[in-house]
């Protein structure tokens, strides 16, 4: 059905509860409002609405019973918590279909003492929708390869300005760094931040991207901050400097990455598989410079965003198809 548009006519109202661990997950969530059907109405449910959780990117309640009414529930992530496993078994009791949607990156995925019943699983790429048919016990055959709706603003193929070095035609390159949660912890040293004050001092134009959790945003207060959501504005960079996350091979199937992993901690936040397919990942700022020396204009490896990008575009349609028809899979390999 690669190239079609669904529609679905619905008597009533249909309400799809979505399940995350904490209210700030809602960032993955933001990209599926505009293609939902009329008469399908999403309800965000989280642990607690407690401020001490964080303010909600869209409403969320912590009441279960939308879960035992609601016609579909559906469980999104990079696996199963031990909150969202309990969710996905009430609503196994109440005889409430549920459905994994994969919004965000495979880290670590410690199985739940008791998987639930998942009637439908929903991957962002090829090498997810193995990991994920492992995961749940399923064939790979039954999982739907969606791509991730937070690319479905960005070009199959990142800008590339045929000024690209710096000082040509008075045009210089340009720089992402994409920052994390939990800083300084995480890079004590805050050596992203030293990259991008070496960088803008030998004439780079350095820009900021701040994780949606970050609290000590004052730390990035000298560079400019992007003023929205880091795709698909990531894609119209020279280059990107991250630490490790949920973005990372899904900006580095678009555009030259750098990873940078300060710690042996913050680099195990990657799959093993993800990490070595990562074209540069670096431990050091003399790391971080060497690499962006080496990339010139190197496009995006195509084996990339193929097994770990997924197809670029369409994918918020192809997720909402998914809960909507709550069928059979279907594995795009072009844009819808």
């Amino acid at each position: 059905m690669s190239g079609s548009v669904v529609t679905y006519l619905f008597v009533g109202a249909v309400s799809i509860a979505v399940v995350t661990a904490e209210p700030h997950a809602a960032y993955h969530l933001r990209a599926l409002d505009p293609v939902l059907p009329a008469g399908v109405v999403l309800r965000h449910v989280v642990p607690s609405c407690s401020p001490r959780q964080g303010s909600s990117l869209i409403e969320a309640t912590d009441d279960i019973t939308v879960v035992t009414q609601a016609s579909r529930l559906v469980t999104v992530g990079g696996g199963l918590s031990a909150w969202t496993a309990n969710i996905a078994q009430v609503a196994n009791q109440a005889g409430v279909p549920v459905t994994y949607t994969q919004l965000a990156v495979l880290a670590a995925m410690p199985a739940p003492p008791v998987i639930p019943v998942i009637d439908h699983v929903t991957a962002v790429s090829v090498h997810d929708a193995h990991l994920l048919a492992d995961y749940f016990h399923v064939s790979v055959a039954d999982v739907t390869i969606t791509g991730s709706p937070l690319l479905d603003e960005v070009a199959s193929q990142s800008r590339r300005s045929e000024n690209a070095q710096p000082g040509q035609s008075g045009v210089p390159r340009r720089v992402l760094l994409v920052g994390t949660s939990g800083l300084p912890e995480r890079d004590r040293d805050m050596g992203l931040r030293d990259v991008g004050r070496h960088l803008r001092a030998t004439g780079w134009q350095v820009d900021v991207a701040l994780h949606p959790r970050e609290q000590s945003r004052h730390l990035w207060d000298e560079f400019p901050h992007l003023p929205g959501p880091v795709l698909p504005a990531a894609s119209t960079y020279d280059v990107v400097v991250m630490y490790p996350g949920t973005l990372t091979p899904l900006i580095a199937g678009l555009v030259p990455t750098v990873v940078y992993s300060p710690t042996a901690a913050t680099e195990q936040e990657l799959p093993r598989a993800v990490r070595s397919a990562m074209p540069r990942w670096v431990r050091s700022r003399t790391e971080v410079f060497a690499a962006i020396r080496d990339f010139h204009t190197t496009p995006p490896i195509p084996h990339h965003c193929e097994q770990f990008t997924g197809p670029v575009g369409g994918a918020a349609r192809r997720v909402v198809d998914a809960w909507c028809s709550g069928g059979a899979p279907r594995n795009f390999a072009a844009v819808a």
